[in-house]
């Protein structure tokens, strides 16, 4: 974006390298994803002196380095140069906003890590960026970033820089360090011990890590061979402590076994809560793990890893990911609870399936969307008109004539039976073209009409069989008649009989 409100005359123009006039203030301008990168500016002081100068966005960092050059502001002066001033404070919040903001995932509700981070940040700041100041007493940051609030953290972290940089000095030396000291801290951070190796400055050490991880580890065992495990009740119940699992860490995991038990006998059978898991069997609870201060996605993780034969890590983001923001762009008349529903199936699966690209994602989007507007999973009856403006309508074979196939949807025409295939034709006949034609009052908004149109092929029944609704569209992609139902159902859910999926 290009920002016209930081110039002292309070009337700035923005213009492309070759002249052409972009923006006159008070406004801003979001240049979008243009490849477009020297810009000119005239700021006219408030003696009506014009101070003309160009700039030029980092390639690298998008558009960032031009919002601090505009937005962030300079000290009003009597000359140009004074104006490509921006106060070092504004510009470290900028710079610490992407980077926190970003990563807060990371030290939310834990703070060993919050510690750890700031005490590596420091360090390499004083390598990279040497003339920012760091607070000497940084509990109020760490309580920011324990809290999740990264905005907070970034205003703490920023507020001592009482300096000024140059836009130029801001581009070259400062942003570019953004990406990498994140990528840096990140290394550090995310291979901090956890678990039974223990945490120097963790305020209840690994507690029971060792126990828990030997339950644990009988859970999986049990869930992996379908079988049947006996746990033993530890003396102690019950079993409190962090662990580390597939290189995530779970700060505070509790066991609890049923006090009047001392061999519990478990089924590969389990019960999820808001933040726990329930194990025994024949409908009783012998076994609560329970994730106190679970942190996004690591319940699910946690999940994966004992009852699916996961590795115990958060999924990896996709490729290409999609935003429910974005879906009801694409589906304005669909709610907005329902696009966020299905922006995360989308994310959680894609991958796995090849949709990867803009066109593989356009392509599937396009597909569901005109389906099922993201909202309708189980094909829709028709009315009367749709009837009508349907394909079966119009469909057509050969009679001697060209006839309409479905033409017992109509009044004065009936099909000659309905218990045996081939499709059956109709007495009298109905030839394409007829007009004035009106729809059977029994096909109206009923399955009925299903039962008619998709019967003989592809698997399905006889009219009488009723596959038709049996087998009708399911589903994003309206998976349609009993043989696509049966290989869905030989690949993805080989253990479900009822065939009405």
């Amino acid at each position: 974006m290009l920002y016209a409100d930081w110039c002292p005359g309070g009337k700035v123009e923005w213009t492309t390298a070759s002249g052409k006039q972009l923006l006159t203030a008070p406004a801003v301008l979001n240049l979008g994803t243009t490849s477009q990168l020297t810009y000119k500016y005239t700021c006219y002081l408030q003696n009506g002196t014009p101070c003309s100068d160009s700039y030029t966005l980092p390639s690298a960092q998008g558009l960032d380095g031009g919002r601090v050059a505009a937005e962030m502001g300079v000290e009003a002066a009597g000359t140009c140069a004074a104006l490509t001033n921006v106060a070092l404070s504004k510009a470290m919040t900028e710079f610490y906003s992407k980077m926190l903001c970003e990563t807060i995932n990371l030290y939310k509700g834990d703070q060993a890590r919050a510690k750890a981070y700031l005490a590596n940040l420091q360090k390499m700041m004083k390598v990279k960026v040497a003339e920012v100041v760091f607070p000497e007493d940084q509990s109020a940051v760490i309580d920011a970033l324990v809290a999740g609030d990264c905005q907070k953290a970034t205003q703490l972290l920023a507020a001592l820089n009482t300096g000024s940089v140059t836009p130029d000095q801001f581009n070259s030396h400062i942003l570019p360090a953004n990406t990498t000291i994140k990528d840096e801290l990140i290394d550090k951070i995310t291979t901090l011990q956890c678990g039974c190796a223990g945490l120097a400055d963790f305020t209840s050490g690994d507690g029971d890590c060792q126990a828990i991880i030997a339950q644990l580890g009988k859970v999986k065992a049990a869930y992996s061979s379908k079988q049947n495990v006996t746990l033993t009740k530890p003396a102690k119940n019950p079993l409190i402590g962090q662990i580390s699992l597939g290189g995530q860490c779970y700060t505070d995991v509790q066991l609890s076994f049923v006090p009047d038990q001392t061999s519990l006998v478990i089924d590969p059978q389990y019960s999820q809560g808001s933040s726990s898991f329930g194990m025994g069997n024949a409908g009783n609870t012998y076994l609560t793990i329970r994730l106190t201060d679970a942190k996004s996605g690591q319940l699910e993780s946690l999940k994966t890893y004992l009852f699916e034969g996961g590795n115990g890590l958060p999924a990896p983001k996709p490729p290409f990911a999609i935003t429910g923001v974005q879906l009801k762009l694409i589906f304005p008349n669909t709610a907005q609870s329902r696009c966020d529903e299905v922006a995360a199936v989308i994310n959680k699966y894609s991958t796995k399936f090849g949709i990867d690209n803009t066109l593989r994602m356009s392509h599937f989007l396009g597909q569901i969307g005109a389906e099922t507007q993201l909202t309708y999973l189980t094909e829709l009856t028709y009315s009367a008109t749709n009837i009508k403006n349907s394909s079966f309508a119009t469909t057509t074979r050969s009679e001697g004539k060209q006839v309409l196939k479905y033409c017992d949807l109509f009044e004065g025409y009936d099909a000659t039976q309905t218990s045996s295939c081939p499709f059956p034709y109709c007495d009298p006949p109905l030839y394409a073209g007829t007009t004035n034609l009106e729809v059977k009052q029994k096909y109206v908004k009923s399955t009925t009409l299903f039962d008619y149109v998709y019967a003989c092929r592809l698997g399905n029944g006889t009219i009488d069989s009723q596959d038709g609704s049996w087998f009708r569209g399911r589903g994003f992609v309206q998976l349609t008649r009993q043989d696509n139902y049966e290989s869905f159902q030989a690949k993805w859910i080989p253990n479900i009989i009822a065939p009405n999926l």
